[in-house]
Parts: structure tokens; sequence; C-alpha cells
């Protein structure tokens, strides 16, 4: 039997508040409105989102892979698309988008500790770009011109290949976009993902059940 108490005590010493707070609402000791609040400390004045919130990101500086997680759990705890927290979050979504449809990392994020596969990242890329209009779609965000230039990038990248077969993070931004997607081949990639999960489940490719529930989330 899990003893709640003790995991929640663990989580308290992490230094890290949304995820407590998000598991004290989860189990029932805490509200959605303790979960934003922790959440607020990562969110910076120009509205993104860093600070840490990303685990292999030191930086301060808003990035679009704390934005990403971010909305994710703003989407859990149900908090409104005109949530002051969401709007400011929102207006940089829009004004930091490049006109090739990704996100990228200003200058500061590499003047501070980072992960080595983050400080190699080329941009643009469908991760970023497809998990974070993906996880803005769900939180009820998002300009068209946002999702244009989103769609114009798959054009360019997007292989359904990929979405069945990539390695785990290559298969990821299709499965945080297309299930919430207007876009024009939804239901070949959303196919084609599906195909994959069952694939790598039935080989036991897949590391554990939480690498699976983020491809099997959509």
């Amino acid at each position: 039997m899990v003893d709640i108490d003790r995991a929640l005590t663990f989580l308290s010493g992490q230094n890290r508040p949304v995820e407590h707070a998000w598991a004290r609402c989860t189990v029932g000791q805490g509200n959605p409105d303790g979960i934003v609040a922790a959440l607020e400390r990562y969110q910076n004045p120009d509205g993104g989102v860093g600070n840490n919130l990303e685990v292999d990101i030191h930086a301060p500086d808003s990035q679009p892979f704390a934005a990403r997680l971010a909305m994710h759990v703003l989407t859990d705890a149900g908090v409104s698309p005109d949530h002051p927290m969401v709007t400011k979050l929102a207006e940089w979504l829009e004004r930091e988008q490049g006109e090739d449809g990704d996100w990228r990392f200003s200058p500061g994020v590499y003047e501070h500790q980072l992960a080595p596969w983050f400080r190699g990242w080329t941009f643009p890329s469908l991760n970023p770009s497809l998990s974070v209009a993906g996880a803005a779609k769900r939180l009820g965000i998002g300009s068209p011109r946002l999702f244009e230039r989103v769609d114009a990038l798959i054009a360019r990248q997007g292989n359904l290949k990929d979405a069945e077969s990539g390695a785990f993070y290559t298969v990821l931004p299709y499965a945080e976009y297309f299930p919430w997607s207007e876009h024009p081949e939804r239901e070949e990639y959303v196919d084609a993902i599906a195909r994959g999960i069952a694939a790598r489940v039935e080989s036991g490719g897949y590391d554990g059940a939480g690498h699976f529930f983020e491809h099997a989330g959509g």
C-alpha cells in the first residue's frame, strides 16, 4: 500500500513546489489554486516560463520547454484560458514564435547550466514546436496564425514514418499535437502514432509506464 503522507513529505523536500502542489491536489489534500500559486513562481515578467521548471534547463530566461510543462500543469488543474497567468503566457507564445513556426532559446539560456542534449538543440524543430502548440491547443489559447506557422513547419519536416517508428523523443511532438489539431492529415498521423505505440508495447520497447503514457495520453 502506498503511504501517501510519506510520499508528500518526500516531495516537499525536493524544492519542486509545483510537483508537490500537484500531488497534493491529486490525492485530495490540496486544490488547483495551490498548483497555480506554485507555478506562478516560474513565470517571468515577459509572460514566459523558465527558472528551472524544466529540470535540465537552469536559466531563469523564458523558454519553450518550460512553457510546455507549464501548460500541461495548467490544463490538468482546469485553469481557464482567461486566467491572468494564462493570458500572459499566451502573449509570450504569440510574440516569441518565429516565422518558421518554432520557439527558440534566448542567448541567456546558454549562460547557465544546461543539459548537453539541450545545448546542442537545433531550431526550427518539430520538438518543441508541435509540443508547445499542442499544449496551447489543449489549454484553449493560440491564434490561427500560430497554428498556421506550426502546420507549415510540419509540411517541411513532418514524416508519417517518424510518427510511427521514430525514437521516443521523435514521436513525442507528433503525439502531443495531432490528437488536438485540425491539420488536414490529422487522421493519418494519429493512426501512425497509434500503430507505433501498439508495436512498441508489444515488443516491450517502452522504458516504463511514464513513457508509454506520454505517447498514449492523447
